[in-house]
């Protein structure tokens, strides 16, 4: 483990301007999250600010790709050119190394600045340690995962042709068993998906299915990408380490599909506020009809006005909004 510190700093000095720019895509994208919320009553800037997190989003993904296969493939080992020819440094050191950098500038800074954004609202600790820990998980299996067609390829074209492969596979595949169930008779797959709960729908999935099965994936394809890595880190043979893959990965289809035993389902229960139903009052000295969108033949105005909601729990976190809401004006 000598190795792990030159080569941590010596990725730290060849990727610094590349670490940089992702550090500054984060943070804004960061600081976009948490202006959200307090631009709810402006219906133009909400949605600009929508739109532009979807493609600060899209970036994120990309850059992620780009940065994982720079960094694995700045010391190649595949190929005729690959560096341990001349420089034999051990494996083990090598991908710990990789994996370190990996996980500082992928995992821990995003995770550390959507905990920033959390702070100005009151998030509870309880549940800023699980949206951490959440976070942390799936950041990781991301970057895990494509560590191994980056060391399984030379160059940052074949991992991008290989990559876009890999995707367009699975939406092939995702699409054609979609199809045959839609093509079932008397089956529906989005039958109940979707329910009228509290005023608007919610996604049953979200509300009764069992996450293990999910979950246990989730830990075995990330242990199968670090068996991938291990073997192809210490044996630097592409065949060898994509039979193991390949097997570590059916290993964890199966056992996911035939789990038996829910632990991670969703319990339902009313809650206390349940019973005593938040208040909203309206500012009359700031109410404004829309004249556009009102007629006199319709007995319904459009009014806008600032709101103040009270008696919302403070167990509440901050992305829950109100959609819309009815007034019956009296006198």
């Amino acid at each position: 483990m000598r190795f792990v510190r030159h080569l941590l700093a010596a990725d730290l000095r060849r990727f610094r301007s590349t670490v940089a720019a992702w550090m500054l895509l984060v943070v804004i994208t960061a600081v976009m999250e948490a202006a959200q919320p307090r631009v709810g009553g402006n219906q133009a800037l909400s949605e600009w600010l929508g739109v532009m997190g979807a493609l600060l989003w899209l970036a994120s993904a990309m850059f992620t790709a780009a940065i994982v296969a720079s960094v694995v493939q700045t010391h190649t080992l595949v190929g005729t050119t690959a560096f341990w020819f001349a420089r034999p440094i051990p494996a083990r050191d090598l991908l710990v190394a990789k994996i370190l950098l990996l996980f500082l500038v992928l995992v821990a800074f995003p995770v550390a600045c959507n905990v920033a954004v959390m702070l100005p609202y009151h998030v509870p600790p309880s549940r800023m340690a699980l949206v951490a820990l959440q976070g942390i998980g799936t950041r990781w299996i991301v970057v895990l995962v494509l560590m191994c067609p980056a060391a399984l390829t030379p160059s940052l074209t074949r991992f991008a042709l290989l990559c876009i492969g890999v995707v367009a596979g699975v939406a092939v595949l995702s699409a054609l068993g979609l199809t045959a169930m839609v093509a079932s008779p008397g089956t529906d797959p989005f039958q109940n998906f979707m329910k009228l709960q509290g005023g608007g729908f919610v996604g049953a999935a979200e509300r009764v299915i069992d996450w293990t099965p999910a979950i246990v994936a989730g830990v075995l394809i990330f242990a199968a990408a670090l068996m991938l890595l291990g073997v192809h880190y210490r044996t630097r043979a592409t065949r060898r380490s994509l039979v193991t893959g390949i097997a570590a990965l059916s290993v964890a289809i199966a056992v996911s599909w035939v789990w038996a035993w829910p632990i991670f389902v969703p319990h339902q229960s009313t809650p206390d506020w349940a019973n005593s139903a938040p208040t909203l009052t309206l500012d009359p000295a700031t109410a404004q009809v829309d004249r556009a969108r009102s007629s006199s033949r319709d007995p319904w105005r459009l009014v806008r006005a600032r709101a103040q909601m009270s008696g919302t729990p403070p167990t509440w976190v901050a992305t829950e909004s109100l959609a819309g809401a009815t007034f019956a004006a009296h006198g």
